[in-house]
Formats: structure tokens, sequence, C-alpha cells
């Protein structure tokens, strides 16, 4: 008999045991990256306001880098929308007029995707915009190339790639500011609430090709940097500072359309 209770006690350790250990696993397993308002704090990595209407968004083009962790402030203006990647596996919430979601992702892969609106028929009536992940490790490959190739040769492939390579216009990051060693960088301080901001930015989406190619044009959120206002003395929006690689101001002006006008401000 003591036998028995001595087996019945030691199985019932056992059995607990084994119990702990299935409930520590599950605590660690990943959590999903893919959240949405409310979920998100603390993250690293890009944030990008886009502004939802009938039936557009602003910005329509957005450009980053493959392996980004990018957070989108999706604000609805007008109706009743939501801001979707199909093939990134991004999706935020249907919100009504003046609300404001959001969601995080990382761009694990290269390529060009379609964002849109999934709420009814809204995408047949072109609420759609464009995604450009860019690969650097691919680019990096291209030059390693061009670099075994003798030096007249080379000289001449490059210089050839350079001329038929537009500038850029994307959104701020502090380590972008190294691209003024070698070109003009201009901050655009733009507000998605400001018509004028918007249609500079227009302009800028559809003249992406003309943009020089020693040219960089970085979109800044003008609501939400404050650190950057302060610095340069920002008390409007629709604001352009042209800056060297170190932050430092060289000229500052207000206004313009199109971008000619920014080209004609460049020092």
């Amino acid at each position: 008999m003591k036998y028995k209770i001595f087996f019945v006690f030691a199985m019932s350790l056992i059995m607990i045991g084994g119990g702990c250990n299935k409930v520590s696993k599950e605590a660690s397993l990943p959590i999903n990256p893919n959240t949405e308002a409310g979920d998100v704090q603390n993250i690293d990595g890009l944030r990008i306001e886009v502004e939802g209407k009938n039936y557009s968004f602003t910005p329509n083009v957005i450009t980053i880098n493959k392996g980004e962790t990018v957070t989108i402030d999706f604000y609805n203006s007008q109706g009743f929308h939501d801001f979707v990647i199909d093939k990134l596996n991004v999706k935020t919430k249907k919100i009504n007029t003046g609300n404001k979601t959001s969601v995080t992702f990382v761009a694990n892969k290269a390529g060009e995707f379609e964002f849109y609106c999934s709420v009814g028929n809204h995408r047949a009536q072109g609420m759609v915009g464009k995604l450009i992940v860019k690969d650097i490790d691919e680019q990096v490959a291209e030059v390693k190339v061009l670099e075994e190739v003798p030096v007249v040769e080379e000289t001449i492939v490059v210089e050839e790639i350079l001329q038929n390579l537009p500038g850029t216009y994307e959104v701020y990051s502090p380590e972008k500011l190294a691209l003024a060693k070698e070109n003009n960088v201009v901050l655009f301080f733009h507000a998605a609430w400001c018509p004028t901001c918007r249609r500079l930015e227009s302009n800028l989406n559809k003249t992406l090709d003309d943009i020089p190619t020693d040219l960089n044009i970085l979109q800044v959120n003008y609501d939400d940097a404050n650190d950057l206002r302060k610095k340069y003395s920002i008390t409007y929006q629709h604001t352009l500072v042209q800056v060297d690689e170190k932050g430092n101001q060289i000229t500052k002006w207000t206004g313009g359309s199109d971008l000619q006008s920014i080209l004609d401000k460049l020092k």
C-alpha cells in the first residue's frame, strides 16, 4: 500500500512539472509585429503620416529601404477608409472622418507594392498608392560588379548611370543628411492638412523623374517634428530648408507649388 501511495505522489509531481514547462513555452511565443493603434509602443524606425479622403491618399508614393521597421499613421480627413497592403500583410482599422489609426510592419521584401482602401469600391475609384521598397544589398552588389570593370570602362559606365539616375523625394530620417556630402538636400516641412503643402507634394510625385541627380528632397512631418522646427525656427508649414551634411541651415524659404520653385531657391 505504501508503494502505491508513493507511486501516485511521484506521478503527480511529474504531471505538474510538465504543465509548468508548457506554460513557459507558450509565454515565450513571438509577438506578431503587425499591430494597430494603441498597441504600438517604443517602435524604432520610420513613422510616415498618410492622409486618406474621397478618393485619394497623400502621399500616394512612399519610398523606404528593405528591412526597415515602418509605422504608418493613417489619418482620415473625409469619408470612411482604411489602409491596406496585401503583399506585406498590412491593414489598419476602418475609420471615420477625423479619426487616426496606425499599423507597424517590417519591409521584409523589395519591390513595388500597391496600397489601397478596401472599403466598398474605393479602390476602383482610384484610392490607391505605391510603396517602393529598395534593396540596399542589391545596389551594393551592383556597385561591386562595376568595380571589377577596367578603369577606363568603369568611368564611362558609372558616369552614364549617374547621369540617368534622378534625385529623390522621400521621407526624412536623420541619417539621410549624409546625402548632403555630394548632393543638395532640402527639408520640406509638410502638413497633411495644408492645401499648399499637398499641391507641392502632388507636383513632386508627378515629376520624380525630373528631380536632378544632385538633389534629395526630404519630407518632414510638420506636426511631429518639434525639435527640427525649433532648430530651424520654423513657424509655418510649407517651409523648405536647404541643409549641409551636418544639418546646418544653408537657406530657408516658405511656399512654392512645383519642383522648379525649389530649384530656383537652391544655393
